[in-house]
C-alpha cells in the first residue's frame, strides 16, 4: 500500500505556516497599537495596574528596610560613641586654639608700633615710607 504525500503531514510542514501566521499577527497588533488610542490606553492601564500592584507589594518591605536602616545607624553610632566624642573634643580644641591665636594676633596688632608691608607682608615700622625688606613705597 502506497502512502500519498498528503497523509505524511508532519510538524515540519506545519511549523513554517505557524511562524508566518504568528509573525503576521504580531505585525498587525503592532500597527493597531500604534494607531489605535483605545488599544494604547488598555495597554497603559495594564502597566499602571501592574506598577500599583508592585508598589503595594513592596511598600511593607520598604518600611521594614527603612526601619532596619535607622536601627543599623543607631547601632553603629552607639558602637563608636567614644571615638566620636574624641573627634569632637579634638575639633573643639582646634577651634579654641585658633580663636586664642586670632585674639592674640589682634591684640598684638593693636598694641605694637609695627605694621605689615602691603606687598611682601613683613613687619615694618608704623611711620616707614618704604619697606626695609622689599623697598616698595607704602
Amino acid at each position: 500500500m502506497k502512502l500519498s504525500s498528503f497523509s505524511t503531514f508532519s510538524l515540519f510542514n506545519i511549523l513554517p505556516i505557524f511562524v508566518m501566521v504568528f509573525a503576521f499577527g504580531v505585525i498587525i497588533f503592532t500597527f493597531v497599537a500604534i494607531f489605535s488610542p483605545k488599544v494604547r490606553a488598555k495597554m497603559m492601564r495594564k502597566q499602571v495596574e501592574s506598577a500599583k500592584m508592585m508598589f503595594d507589594e513592596t511598600k511593607d518591605v520598604l518600611k521594614d528596610l527603612s526601619a532596619s536602616t535607622v536601627e543599623l545607624k543607631k547601632d553603629i553610632l552607639n558602637e563608636n560613641i567614644d571615638d566620636l566624642r574624641d573627634i569632637e573634643s579634638m575639633n573643639m580644641d582646634i577651634k579654641e586654639d585658633s580663636i586664642r591665636r586670632t585674639v592674640q594676633a589682634v591684640k598684638e596688632g593693636w598694641n605694637t608700633e609695627e605694621i605689615r608691608c602691603r606687598y611682601c607682608g613683613e613687619w615694618i615700622d608704623n611711620d616707614s615710607k618704604f619697606c626695609k625688606h622689599c623697598g616698595r613705597e607704602q
